[in-house]
């Protein structure tokens, strides 16, 4: 390797680095569920979010879980090794597309592996917890074994599968993008391919046999929760890419110089396809779960090797310098809003904190209903009901009932908010209509409120709302119900 390219992958991975520190605090709430599963595995209690329910998959992320699972078994902490896993996984994948670059005609590709590590949107989902990073590296293994018909695809592809909801689909367009570019290419290899695909059809058979089995339905809770279409998702994207926009519009470029081309380059084809089908999937998806374009993530090096192979089509030197010099200043632009997501996060945790130290003094078991089921619940022992029914065994594939969440009569109903002009404004649309049922005010009494440092209870904030049961109101209430809802 000559010498600049070592200064600049040396440069990329420091800046990696410093990144990961910048955001080393960072942690999203939604891992600690799959943590919470991985602890109750290894426990002995099952796939389970509470001790002593019935199973339910209330994760999308089950190679994750399994490894997870793995690392607490040795004595390792969940929490610290999660985000230890994600900063490699993403390190060595940005190596990976390094090499891969080197290897290939096109001046420029070796930068994608480097451009993708010092983008702090990496840095920032590498220590998140999700399983952002190990997605990430099996898709790159995935993409490289097609484009070179090797034999570790059968491994990658049965990976990427039981890690991510969609990953069988996405698997399987990658291979079938491979296929139809050797067919254009006079070179198709059909027994290659078919064996990859029966591998992912066998393995994704195995694994909804395995979800009936366990959980009584095919897919995960997040599929029925959080499948939906509307204009929020493609927004999402939308300003996703505006952070990327001179390789995105490179990416535009090089997919209208290929069609045009009639010119079948296979790695084109390959990325090009896996990189606008994960698109498709992410506007289909609830906008929270594009959440700052996370499960693009992974995909970034697919739209940065097109882009770098157009630019490369670029003749004049100087244009090519200058636009070079535009994408590594655009890549760094999404630091700001990190940083400001991140501090915002550092906020709400001092309020889940301060909850936490509050439920771990209650010593008789209690029962909570409330939204945010991630840090807190973690942290705590109590017996948790999900108001967005993810975690909730009886909603399973349905949508949550507010109706159905009032009357299961929790010990608490925990809401988040923020007051004005003295009235409880919830932030989630659950929380909101279970306040509006009748007999809400006499069944539940305010019992204490969690903000984060600092702040004033009648500033707009992210503050949690205790409501503790009345149990005489409630068995009075409990009189006027149906004999089903009286347990």
């Amino acid at each position: 390797m000559k010498k600049h390219l070592i200064i600049y992958l040396v440069v990329s991975i420091l800046l990696f680095l410093v990144f990961v520190y910048l955001f080393w605090d960072y942690s999203i709430d939604d891992a600690f569920i799959t943590f919470r599963f991985a602890e109750n595995l290894v426990n002995g209690d099952g796939l389970v979010f509470n001790p002593g329910d019935r199973p339910v998959e209330a994760y999308s992320n089950f190679l994750w879980l399994l490894v997870l699972a793995f690392v607490y078994l040795l004595g390792l902490p969940i929490y610290l090794s999660a985000k230890i896993l994600g900063v490699l996984c993403f390190l060595f994948s940005g190596l990976i597309w390094l090499k891969y670059g080197l290897k290939e005609q096109n001046k420029s590709v070796w930068l994608a592996g480097p451009l993708f590590l010092i983008t702090p949107i990496t840095a920032f989902w590498a220590v998140s917890g999700l399983e952002l990073g190990l997605y990430s590296l099996l898709l790159t293994g995935f993409c490289l074994a097609v484009l070179r018909n090797s034999v570790w695809s059968f491994l990658f592809g049965s990976l990427i599968v039981i890690t991510r909801l969609e990953g069988f689909g996405i698997a399987l367009i990658i291979l079938s993008a491979g296929w139809l570019a050797d067919y254009l290419n006079s070179t198709s290899q059909k027994k290659y391919y078919l064996k990859n695909i029966i591998v992912l059809v066998i393995v994704l058979i195995g694994l909804i046999t395995f979800r009936m089995i366990v959980f009584g339905y095919p897919m995960p809770n997040t599929f029925y929760m959080k499948l939906t279409a509307s204009y929020r998702g493609i927004l999402q994207l939308g300003i996703g890419l505006l952070y990327f926009t001179p390789v995105t519009l490179l990416f535009v470029w090089g997919l209208y110089r290929f069609i045009i081309s009639r010119q079948y380059d296979k790695d084109v084809l390959v990325f090009s396809i896996a990189f606008l089908s994960q698109a498709i999937v992410s506007c289909a998806a609830d906008a929270v779960m594009n959440f700052h374009f996370r499960y693009m993530i992974p995909f970034l090096p697919l739209m940065l090797c097109i882009a770098l192979i157009s630019l490369d089509k670029i003749e004049n030197k100087k244009y090519r310098y200058v636009i070079l010099t535009l994408i590594c200043f655009s890549i760094l632009t999404p630091y700001r809003g990190l940083q400001a997501t991140n501090e915002q996060e550092q906020r709400i945790i001092t309020a889940q904190k301060e909850l936490i130290k509050h439920l771990n003094t209650i010593e008789e078991p209690i029962t909570i209903s409330m939204t945010d089921i991630g840090r807190i619940p973690y942290y705590t022992k109590a017996t948790y009901y999900d108001l967005w029914g993810l975690a909730s065994e009886d909603i399973a594939h349905g949508r949550s009932n507010a109706l159905i969440e009032y009357l299961r009569f929790p010990d608490y109903f925990i809401f988040v908010g923020y007051i004005k002009e003295n009235k409880l404004m919830a932030r989630f649309g659950n929380d909101r209509l279970i306040m509006q049922n009748r007999g809400f005010k006499q069944a539940y009494e305010p019992a204490f409120v969690a903000k984060p440092v600092g702040a004033k209870l009648g500033e707009w904030g992210y503050y949690y709302f205790a409501y503790e049961k009345n149990q005489q109101a409630v068995d009075s209430l409990c009189q006027f119900l149906p004999p089903e809802y009286r347990q």
